[in-house]
Order: structure tokens, then sequence, then C-alpha cells
């Protein structure tokens, strides 16, 4: 007998399969995102209604304090054809109003973001937004998406440079998918005494520039937990909004699996 031949051929196994995670990590991987998760096109609103009061957002990175000062864009879900992939609206009764928030707390942390695109090293900045879940085109007073919200960050990273089609209630249209701008996490907003959790700790998104388009729609009545707005004015949409799984790396040592161990811990 040779008691020592299993182990062996286990470890080897083990070896073996850890050479293979980091050579799939090292070559594009893309992340089992969940196919549920919408996308998003992101409309410049105008004018930009204002709506001045404390907040507290609690998301993964930290517990922060800030002011909400004004409406600035106005996510509508979106089809988004890439390739031979489709990813389809779900649920197309949930959009994003987006509130520009200060101060702009620094964040300066580095993550990997995988998604339809690819792997990608992201360099998250500063956070600019807090994303509120919105109604549009519903009676003034009907309850709000039970769904996240976000705290979105100023964020660098490679260019895409992808040709997408995207396709909502107004209009499809062919566009180029640039540079990300914005990582956005889930948060915890607590706002008037009341705190309003995280749905899914999970759901991330990537936010990047594209090509913006010319049409110019009348939209509303528009509606979140701060204001009713009977209509606004949807002018260029300029962001397209990805589904992303997020990795935070871990320093490579030979005592961890670097970015291997990042992903399973």
């Amino acid at each position: 007998m040779h008691p020592h031949r299993t182990p062996v051929r286990r470890g080897l196994a083990a070896l073996v399969l850890s050479f293979a995670l980091v050579a799939g990590l090292a070559g594009g991987v893309r992340a089992d995102v969940d196919p549920l998760w919408d996308h998003y096109k992101v409309y410049e609103v105008t004018p930009n209604p204002g709506f001045a009061v404390p907040i507290t957002l609690i998301d993964q990175f930290g517990i922060t304090s800030h002011n909400t000062q004004y409406l600035d864009m106005f996510a509508n879900p979106v089809e988004k054809r890439h390739g031979t992939t489709v990813s389809p609206i779900h649920d197309p009764r949930l959009h994003y109003m987006w509130w520009k928030i200060e101060p702009e707390v620094v964040l300066n942390r580095d993550i990997i973001a995988v998604n339809q695109f690819g792997e990608q090293s992201l360099h998250i900045d500063r956070a600019i937004y807090l994303l509120n879940p919105a109604n549009k085109n519903l009676p003034i007073g009907a309850p709000l998406p039970d769904a996240n919200h976000y705290k979105c960050y100023s964020c660098s990273g490679p260019p895409v440079i992808q040709p997408v089609t995207l396709i909502d209630q107004f209009y499809g249209r062919q566009a180029q998918v640039f540079a990300p701008r914005f990582f956005c996490t889930p948060v915890a907003k607590i706002f008037a005494g009341t705190e309003h959790p995280i749905r899914n700790p999970n759901q991330h998104y990537t936010v990047y520039d594209i090509d913006p388009g010319t049409p110019i729609w009348q939209a509303g009545p528009i509606q979140d937990q701060f204001i009713a707005v009977p209509q606004v004015q949807l002018t260029f949409d300029r962001l397209l909004v990805v589904p992303t799984e997020k990795v935070i790396p871990t320093p490579a040592a030979p005592s961890t699996w670097g970015r291997v161990k990042s992903q399973y811990r």
C-alpha cells in the first residue's frame, strides 16, 4: 500500500485548480450577474428642483453624513443589446432620481468590477450622488418601489469602447460606451429619523459615459421619497448603468490567494 498517494494527488489537484482560477481571472472573467438586475439609461433633468435636507448614508465603506442639494438626473430602465446578448427590462416601474449631495466625502479605494463588459480595475474617488427609487407616470401618492437606494461615487478606469443598442419607453438608439464615470453601492438611508435598509447588498452598478442622444422629452409626474414633480424635461441621455459584481483585491502574498481569495471570502 502507498498511504501517501491519495493526499499527494489531492494536493496536486488543489494546486492545479488554484492555478486555473488565477489564469481565469487574468483572462477577462465575466461575473455571474443576476440577469434580473435591470440596466438604466440616465437623462439630464431641467430645471433642477432643489430639496435640501440632512441624510445619513451607510454602505459597505462606512457611514457618512450629507445634505441633499438638487435633482440632477433621472434614470429610466432600458433594454440593452450588446452583440448577441439581450438584457430586457424586468421591472418597468422602478426608476431612480439622482440627487446631488454634499459634502463630497472622499473614499479613495480601488476595486475590481466585473460585468458584461468584462473585468475592470476601478479607482473610486468620492461620493457624488444619492439615488432614490422613484415612480414615473403614476398618480402622485402611489406607493414607491421597494428597492435599493444607492450612493454613487465618481470613479476612473479604462474605457470600454463597445457599441450597444438601447431601447427605453421613449426611443431606441445606437450608443457607444466609453469610460466608467460612477460606481454605485447599495446604501441604507436615514432620513427624518427613519432608516430605509438595503434590500440587496450584492447588487452594484457601474455607470459609463455614452455618446449623448439629442431628443428632449417631457416626463411626469415623477416622485420619490423627497418630492413629487408634476412634469420635468429630460434632455440628453449621457450615461448607461450596468449591473456589476464587485471584487475587493487583496495583496498577493505566500499566505493568500491574492485576488482569487478576494472573490471567495
